[in-house]
């Protein structure tokens, strides 16, 4: 009802606004979840019989995620007889365990409220509307997010309540992806600076109305950074890794990729993930990279690539009649994503309260 399921805003699919994970996606509830990492505690074989089938159900809807479900169901029953084998470490990796919380979070919020509008719906239909309002305004979200999207104090109208409600669906995005920032600072990118928001460079730009989308600083961040002259030069040296994969380019020439690569750049399109493999090789090339380290460069690519991605969906959702949705025009659209680096100040300043240890630098939006 409420969030926006990561993999929507990675599936090649156009993406919704479906109901975010509940008890019944995942196959078992939360608190058998932690059940599994806790010393103190032994989950049935049922229950990860059912945590595999489920997580392999979902991920095999994502193109570009690779998952082995003989392999993560050895990592589970590892983790129950070992409490240092690898997943257990990360579980129990303290920067890893406070994104945990915050998704836990919102997975409660997210049953707290659809569950409220299911009781909502059993009443007369002319009560329907008050009573939405009335849970609306008294519900508990993250932080102070109900506030800073209750723009007009005077009008608590059912259409004004749909646009705030459609502006925190998005909002909580956010709230999810700026902690998902914090926890890759501190645990993969071995920053010194935590605070510094990583993934912040693909947040959309509009220039008097022309928008740089995500998608597009990705592919002008690749050019730059790795030194091509072009894209003409990009395009062409991924027309010849494109022929290496039986059947790609048949009945394309470098031409019509050139002119791909400028229709991802506009945001007009953007890359399969099968592609991205491909983006990558060309990085690896032009840096004379051994094949050993080309895992980690296609590990970078899709990496940033599904922020890039995601982050561009959310953008193609809110400037679907964002006046009528959202209650605000195109330019709030893109001053709406301050809401990001809001979200990673305050997941940066409350990571280093409730841990007591590590950095603790919040950025400065």
């Amino acid at each position: 009802m409420l969030l926006i399921p990561i993999h929507t805003l990675l599936d090649d699919k156009p993406g919704k606004l479906p109901q975010f994970f509940n008890e019944k996606n995942l196959g078992v509830c939360s608190k058998t979840i932690r059940n599994i990492i806790n010393e103190n505690h032994s989950a049935s074989e049922s229950s990860i019989k059912n945590i595999v089938e489920n997580a392999s159900t979902f991920f095999v809807k994502v193109d570009g995620i690779s998952f082995d479900k003989d392999v993560f169901a050895d990592s589970l029953i590892e983790s129950e007889a070992n409490l240092n084998s690898p997943m257990s470490l990360w579980f129990n990796d303290k920067y890893f365990q406070y994104w945990i919380k915050i998704v836990d979070e919102l997975m409660l919020l997210d049953i707290g409220f659809r569950n409220a509008v299911e009781e909502i719906k059993k009443a007369p239909n002319q009560n329907q509307e008050k009573m939405f309002i009335d849970f609306f305004y008294g519900y508990d979200y993250p932080g102070n997010m109900l506030n800073d999207n209750w723009d007009d104090r005077s009008d608590i109208s059912f259409t004004k309540t749909i646009q705030r409600l459609n502006r925190i669906r998005i909002d909580t995005l956010f709230y999810l992806a700026a902690a998902y920032d914090v926890n890759f600072n501190y645990s993969f990118a071995k920053t010194q600076n935590g605070g510094k928001p990583f993934f912040s460079c693909y947040l959309p730009v509009d220039n008097n109305g022309k928008t740089k989308p995500p998608i597009g600083i990705w592919i002008e961040a690749i050019i730059e950074k790795n030194n091509f002259k072009s894209i003409a030069e990009f395009g062409r040296l991924l027309y010849s890794a494109s022929q290496k994969n039986d059947g790609d380019a048949e009945g394309i020439g470098p031409d019509s990729v050139i002119r791909q690569v400028r229709e991802w750049k506009s945001g007009r399109r953007y890359p399969k993930w099968g592609k991205v493999d491909q983006i990558c090789e060309v990085i690896a090339q032009k840096h004379n990279l051994k094949n050993d380290d080309l895992g980690a460069v296609k590990e970078e690519g899709k990496r940033t690539f599904a922020f890039a991605k995601g982050l561009q969906k959310i953008l193609g959702l809110m400037l679907e009649n964002p006046e009528q949705k959202l209650g605000f025009n195109r330019a709030g659209v893109f001053d709406y994503f301050n809401r990001y680096l809001f979200w990673h100040n305050y997941h940066s300043l409350n990571f280093g309260r409730k841990s007591n240890q590590g950095h603790n630098v919040a950025p400065q939006p």
